[in-house]
């Protein structure tokens, strides 16, 4: 595969030349020059901080690549905020996720939406449903969803499983449940398990999110939730 690689670049006259890249975010303005003899020895990025960002202008990021070769770029934003997310958000992946309660009928049980108002007490079952979309085949990716701090997982097995025609490592950990997915074809797949309400208390939960592990900017994440839990004969709400 070098060899094929080398002598495309070769016939292309892209083989051991001076490679440049001029990239603008808004009115800033960087440039990168690449020898094929030197190693940049450092990261090739432009980091424009907090302040320094202009919502109007530093959301356009243009880059110009000079000479024949190939050139990859990618941009990120990072951000913190103590602010759940309303609503869920992604491109390349989409994921969202619904609460529902597991009640015992004369029927076996049935499951009951978890909205403003809904009764949930210490000892109430919970089944989380999520749902995973890629527009794009995809390979080893991270699907990751936090639990509830007043939640204790049903299931303590971490394990392999296949469904739908695709396989998973499901892992439980303290803090929530990890899916890993060494290829992920195009289309939308539902996952679910259980936790159990555990102490009373409000608990805010942060949003699933879903990344690829070898290309971080591809990711996306659901809307944030707040799980009140109270006695058996108290009320609670999640939403």
């Amino acid at each position: 595969m070098l060899y094929s690689l080398t002598h495309y670049l070769k016939a292309e006259g892209a083989l051991g030349v001076r490679e440049t890249a001029e990239v603008t975010i808004g009115s800033r303005h960087e440039s990168f020059v690449f020898e094929p003899d030197a190693y940049t020895g450092k990261a090739t990025q432009v980091v424009v901080k907090g302040p320094d960002i202009d919502p109007k202008t530093s959301s356009t990021i243009v880059v110009e690549k000079g000479g024949k070769g190939f050139a990859f770029a990618s941009a990120t934003w990072n951000f913190s905020t103590e602010k759940m997310p309303e609503e869920e958000r992604g491109d390349f992946f989409g994921v969202s996720r619904r609460y529902f309660k597991r009640e015992q009928t004369a029927k076996g049980f049935v499951l009951k939406p978890l909205a403003e108002g809904a009764v949930i007490g210490v000892g109430d079952e919970i089944e989380v449903q999520l749902s995973l979309r890629t527009k794009h085949e995809a390979e080893y990716v991270h699907l990751r969803d936090p639990r509830p701090a007043g939640c204790e997982p049903v299931s303590l097995t971490s394990e392999f499983k296949w469904k739908l025609g695709i396989g998973w490592y499901e892992e439980v950990r303290d803090s929530g449940t990890n899916f890993f997915f060494e290829q992920l074809p195009v289309g939308e797949y539902p996952f679910a398990y259980r936790l159990r309400a555990a102490v009373a208390g409000t608990f805010k939960v942060a949003p699933a999110t879903v990344q690829s592990m070898y290309a971080p900017e591809f990711n996306a994440y659901s809307a944030g939730a707040t799980l009140a839990i109270t006695g058996a004969s108290s009320t609670a709400a999640a939403r």
